[in-house]
């Protein structure tokens, strides 16, 4: 502790402490005591409480008092080294009241046998006839049984002379002296420092007020200990300001060290057997009681009993019928010392002990997580329990460690698997690509062996993800092996998420493996309706069996989650919005359940939608929020993470931050971004912002874009996408009032079949009813239509690039081969395509075809 001087400087950190925090009451009855020998009158103080607490400070208040008021004083340090060394706490205090000769003769006398206590008494008596005496003994609890007679005998003689006694001690003083004094004896219990009391004595200190923060961290770091919390704040000074809130990392590994050098101090001086109760007891911790904890020592009923009570008078553990630490932090300074081999496999053997005896997984687990492998499965399988159990608690930190280190135990393939799924689903936030690998191994497995039940579930979060190339080759490799293969029940939810990435993934896939979605189906599986119901309501077709299977897929299963989002999209086109959130929140309270981010991630973000859709701003930003913060966007693929731009920007666009909603809109994007069909949704959101601003052109080749990639999909629900009467806008504000009615009238149609025209009529800005009676709609002295170009014409009106792009197109050769011919990417092909389709006024590849072979290039 250092003491402020009259300057307002530092003093030296070696100057005793000229204040107490928090001990006014114990300083006032110090000074008075000392006060009362002064008049005469005898009287005795024991300051008690836990190691570093401040008993010490206390003592040296009283001895300070005393000799500032010319008293003699006897002074005596306890150790435990000398606790069975007869007289040796009296042998300190005859030095200080006894000529040298005669404390020396004396105390040969000590150590030479067993002398009388009468002569010892004798002396302080005389000593104390001369004048006030303060008998100061610190740590009293150490003191050998000798020292302690010595003192009884002492105190009940003290009314013939004045004398105070000034004491330490562990725990309560009839614990170490059976007093029987003349006079009041009063005990001191030394709570640890508050946070107020440590930010007071951090303030005075510095001589500037203690930031709060910083002085609630040093609380806890140091326990409130005044002893602790001096010697770090003695180790900062040294470096600078002691209390910079700059320095709390500093600080707080300060206070580590404090402590366990402390610890070590203290342990260092324990007996062995004692020392080895007490690593037993830090290891163990409150999961087991105490009998069975302390088998782990091997000691005899009676060493065992000594061993309690020398951790007892230590102060390191409290008494009773089921011993345990002091305070719970101590286990880690404890646990520090010695040989990290002795340590861990300590650990080890608790471990087994808490598996035969029956505690929690949970306890099982934290011992086995610090100690090398077992080599047996019930080591694996405790941990895969704790670990699941944490991931449900939300203690990811904990679980994680417990997942991977059940790995390193022998398990049966299928409960490794479930371990690798569990892994995989905490480490996508840290390291995607890791938690990936996790689910690959668990999809591909050995060739030779059935696969999991949690293949299901592997496959799912992969999907989940948004890497829909990826799983779309692992589960059609899975597919290939045949349905006797995989395991009973899965085959139809696999192919149901098959389905879902090849209606979610890139244009142009391979020739797939899973059997390909019948619209005549009529599934029980609850994941095939799900997927089923999705491809109806994105196809705009019988919007009463989409309703159904919607229903059917949320009313129960354990299976994977992904089809359970579509089918609540689907009653979303269905126009079911109750329906649609309860199915959103059913998944997302499951995927919690299961400790799956990306599906967490993914039911939020398309309940994000909904809110958008259904013009909730609020709703949709806090989930928006909620889905970054479930799976950080840095973590999700290029494919899915495009989805939660194109909702963001509409977020912003709804609450009229349009420039915020633009610059979002126009970011350069990840690549592969634009290879799964969330990109033709942002691109719609493009086309929205540039009309709006006026440039219409740029938002035509967005919108007729967005038209391709959805059309390619079959995908003409106008509940989806308005690209049609947005598109269709674009086209009058440029006078091409056939394209712009063609499209209206396609809109119309569509939305009549799926019955939903009297609801899109309900948004203004893309309202088919005001489109239509538009100005440009029949002012004809405004549209400039012009007539599309004859086949023989095509080279005029393509440059060199659209022609070369177009030639291949119609060909049939997929995007991804042209861009790789032509050596440009494949976003460059679907620009490219876009504006060839435009310029030859034609719909897409088909027409594309057939006016290449009119136009004589088809060979």
């Amino acid at each position: 502790m250092q003491a402020r001087c009259a300057t307002g400087a530092l003093a030296p950190a070696v100057q005793p402490p000229s204040f107490l925090i928090g001990r006014d009451t114990e300083v006032r009855l110090v000074a008075d005591l000392v006060g009362a020998l002064a008049s005469g009158r005898s009287g005795m103080v024991c300051a008690t409480g836990a190691p570093g607490v401040g008993r010490s400070a206390i003592l040296d208040r009283a001895t300070a008092a005393a000799t500032a008021a010319g008293f003699v004083t006897a002074f005596s340090r306890c150790s435990p080294a000398e606790t069975g060394v007869a007289f040796s706490a009296v042998t300190q205090l005859l030095y200080s009241v006894c000529p040298p000769g005669r404390a020396a003769e004396l105390a040969d006398a000590c150590t030479s046998g067993e002398p009388s206590i009468e002569p010892l008494c004798g002396e302080f008596a005389a000593a104390a006839g001369r004048g006030p005496l303060v008998v100061a003994i610190d740590d009293l609890q150490w003191a050998d049984a000798w020292s302690l007679r010595t003192v009884e005998a002492m105190v009940r003689h003290a009314d013939r002379a004045p004398v105070l006694f000034a004491l330490t001690a562990h725990g309560p003083l009839s614990r170490h002296v059976d007093v029987e004094a003349p006079f009041d004896v009063h005990e001191l219990w030394l709570d640890p420092l508050t946070v107020e009391e440590t930010a007071e004595f951090l303030t005075l200190i510095a001589g500037e007020e203690a930031d709060p923060e910083f002085a609630e961290a040093a609380a806890e770091a140091t326990g409130g200990h005044p002893a602790v919390l001096r010697r770090v704040v003695d180790l900062l000074a040294e470096h600078g300001r002691p209390t910079d809130p700059a320095r709390r990392p500093e600080f707080l590994g300060f206070a580590r060290s404090v402590r366990a050098e402390r610890a070590h101090r203290i342990i260092g001086a324990l007996p062995e057997h004692a020392a080895e109760l007490l690593r037993v007891l830090a290891v163990c911790g409150e999961d087991f009681d105490f009998p069975t904890a302390a088998t782990l020592t091997g000691l005899s009923a009676a060493d065992r009993a000594e061993a309690v009570e020398t951790l007892v008078t230590s102060g390191l553990v409290l008494p009773g019928p089921s011993p345990r630490l002091a305070e719970p932090r101590l286990a880690a300074d404890i646990l520090a010392l010695g040989d990290p081999r002795e340590r861990d496999l300590l650990r080890q053997r608790a471990a087994a002990l808490g598996h035969r005896t029956g505690i929690p997984s949970r306890a099982v687990a934290d011992l086995l997580c610090g100690a090398p492998s077992v080599g047996a499965a019930w080591a694996g399988t405790a941990l895969a329990t704790a670990a699941e159990e944490w991931t449900r608690q939300s203690a990811r930190g904990r679980a994680v460690a417990a997942f991977r280190r059940a790995l390193d135990e022998p398990l049966h393939p299928h409960e490794r698997a479930r371990v690798l799924v569990g892994l995989a689903a905490l480490e996508v936030v840290d390291s995607p690509e890791t938690s990936d690998s996790r689910l690959w191994q668990v999809l591909t497995g050995a060739q030779d062996e059935r696969p999991p039940p949690s293949v299901l579930h592997a496959a799912d979060m992969l999907v989940a993800r948004g890497d829909n190339e990826t799983a779309w080759h692992l589960i059609s490799a899975l597919r290939q092996r045949g349905s006797g293969f995989l395991p009973a029940g899965s085959v139809e939810a696999l192919d149901a998420l098959g389905w879902i990435v090849r209606e979610e993934g890139p244009m142009e896939p391979e020739i797939p493996v899973v059997p390909p979605i019948a619209i005549e189906d009529d599934p029980a599986d609850p994941a095939r309706a799900g997927a089923l119901a999705w491809r109806l309501a994105a196809r705009g077709q019988d919007r009463e069996r989409a309703q159904i299977l919607a229903k059917t897929a949320l009313s129960g299963g354990d299976g994977p989650l992904m089809p359970l989002i579509m089918a609540s999209r689907a009653l979303l086109c269905c126009l079911e919005p109750g329906d649609a959130f309860a199915g959103f929140n059913a998944v997302l309270a499951e995927a919690r359940r299961r400790g799956s981010r990306a599906l967490a991630a993914q039911a939020l973000l398309h309940r994000a939608e909904a809110a958008v859709w259904l013009g909730q701003n609020e709703r949709a930003c806090n989930d928006l929020r909620a889905a970054a913060d479930a799976l950080p966007v840095r973590c999700w693929h290029p494919t899915l993470a495009v989805r939660h731009v194109g909702v963001e920007v509409a977020v912003h666009r709804l609450c009229g931050r349009m420039s915020r909603a633009r610059q979002i809109a126009e970011a350069d994007l990840p690549t592969g971004a634009q290879w799964g069909v969330s990109w033709a949704f942002l691109l719609c959101e493009r086309g929205r912002l540039r009309l709006e601003a006026g440039e219409v052109e740029a938002a035509l080749t967005a919108l007729l874009e967005c038209g391709r990639i959805l059309r390619g999909r079959n995908w003409d629900n106008p509940m989806l996408s308005r690209w049609r009467a947005l598109a269709a806008t674009g086209h009058a504000r440029l006078g091409d009032r056939e394209a712009a009615r063609r499209l209206v009238a396609e809109e119309k149609a569509l939305s009549d079949t799926w019955r939903v025209s009297a609801k899109l009529d309900e948004m203004p800005e893309v309202s088919l009813a005001k489109l239509c009676s538009a100005p440009q709609f029949h002012d004809t002295s405004v549209l400039r239509s012009e007539p599309a170009p004859r086949p023989s014409e095509a080279t005029d009106v393509l440059s060199e690039e659209e022609r070369a792009v177009a030639g291949l197109a119609a060909r049939g050769v997929t995007n991804r081969e042209i861009a790789m011919q032509q050596s440009v990417a494949i976003r460059t092909v679907e620009l490219r395509l876009t504006k060839v389709y435009r310029k030859l006024r034609i719909r897409g590849r088909a027409e594309l075809a057939e006016f290449w072979a009119r136009s004589g290039r088809g060979k």
